[in-house]
């Protein structure tokens, strides 16, 4: 799995879901899945509150059953860097949350 690849789909995941659009990708044949970003959008939003990493992207990848199609595919590396990019936003987007409630 590559960077573009991790951050295609952690991108849909986090930063779409909340915006409720799909932002610009680098993959130009990726296929977001805008069913499941309500859902999605729930957990970013809950995540707010308990700031729990691994709470939140186990209830990210346990929401549908893509994260199970993921895994047939990947190997170990590769589904521990694409949880680590999940974090990375994760955490981009909890500390701009505490910069925009600081302000």
């Amino acid at each position: 799995m590559s960077f573009s690849e991790n951050d295609d789909l952690a991108t849909m995941i986090i930063v779409d879901s909340i915006f409720g659009f799909t932002t610009h990708k680098m993959n130009i044949r990726f296929r977001p899945n805008r069913r499941l970003a309500p859902q999605w959008k729930t957990v970013v939003e809950q995540f707010q509150r308990h700031l729990d990493y691994e709470r939140c992207f186990n209830e990210l990848t346990s929401i549908g059953n893509w994260h199970d199609h993921l895994l047939l595919r990947k190997s170990p590396i590769q589904l521990t860097a694409f949880k680590e990019h999940v974090k990375k936003l994760e955490s981009d987007y909890s500390n701009r949350l505490f910069l925009s409630v600081r302000r």
